[in-house]
């Protein structure tokens, strides 16, 4: 089955240059590429240890203030706690 798709000019380039030093046709790259696109399911796992960005054991209860909120983002997990 052939389908067309329109790829922007640099995407296009990244893939035919892939492409060349792999000694592959195009279309095997490409193709190669909608295969190893995670599903919503992968993502949804791989995406649940990475938020909240600030942990608390009460959500909702952290008070903060724009001065306070650049030494939240570099706190550890223990001096949060």
């Amino acid at each position: 089955m052939q389908v067309t798709i329109d790829i922007p000019e640099p995407m296009y380039r990244e893939l035919e240059d892939r492409a060349t030093r792999q000694h592959r046709p195009l279309a095997d790259v490409v193709l190669g590429e909608v295969l190893r696109v995670e599903t919503d399911e992968e993502f949804k796992l791989r995406m649940k240890n990475r938020y909240p960005l600030i942990r608390n054991g009460q959500p909702g209860g952290l008070q903060v203030t724009e001065e306070g909120f650049n030494d939240l983002m570099i706190a550890t997990d223990d001096e949060l706690a």
